[in-house]
């Protein structure tokens, strides 16, 4: 079961990269997240061709380590704020509102799109785990002592002619402690890599 596990995070983690690598691929201000206990749903929609926007679910446990599940095809539409409930998440966008019911066994199902009432408001910008993700490390809900799982973001910048590339690297992760040494990541996958361009004017 622990070898499944790990086969299907490096799966997720492949995609994203292979995604952020494609040319004429690139993200744009996509990668709004949301988490409850247990698991983190985010969006990414990639310019190209195909206009691909989904919706990414992983879930994590004490005994199932990370589980990330099948991507979910969303309409192509800009996501304005993310709500993660026990049994469904809220996505309320350009296009309306959807529900994603995560109540069936089988796995997540995007239902058509919905009514729903605004979030109270907070005056915080949606968390976002892209290029507009605020660098640092989340401690992640579930089963486990918090801090077990944790959300990382990473950020490096590059001169180059004519401005600043600036490399962003998003992975969820499982800290293992090692007796007698330091704590040390049991799992890991990436949920967002790429570059930004910066243009110097």
């Amino acid at each position: 079961m622990k070898r499944r596990t790990n086969l299907r995070a490096t799966l997720i983690g492949s995609l994203v990269l292979i995604f952020a690598d494609a040319s004429p691929l690139a993200a744009d201000s996509y990668g709004y997240y949301c988490t409850a206990p247990g698991y983190l749903a985010f969006e990414l929609r990639w310019v190209g061709p195909a206009n691909n926007h989904e919706l990414h679910i992983v879930r994590y446990s004490e005994a199932e380590g990370i589980a990330p599940l099948p991507p979910i095809v969303l309409d192509d539409f800009q996501v304005f704020d993310m709500t993660c409930l026990a049994g469904s998440i809220e996505i309320r966008g350009s296009a309306g509102g959807y529900l994603v019911d995560l109540s069936d066994p089988e796995g997540p199902r995007q239902v058509h799109p919905v009514v729903l009432p605004d979030p109270e408001r907070t005056g915080e910008p949606t968390a976002n785990l892209g290029h507009w993700g605020r660098v640092g490390v989340v401690d992640l809900e579930s089963d486990a002592p918090l801090g077990t799982f944790q959300l990382v973001i990473a950020r490096v910048e590059r001169p180059i002619a004519g401005g600043i590339e600036w490399y962003t690297l998003t992975r969820l992760v499982r800290r293992s402690p090692v007796p007698g040494r330091a704590e040390s990541f049991g799992e890991a996958i990436a949920l967002f890599e790429g570059v930004f361009l910066e243009t110097v004017d």
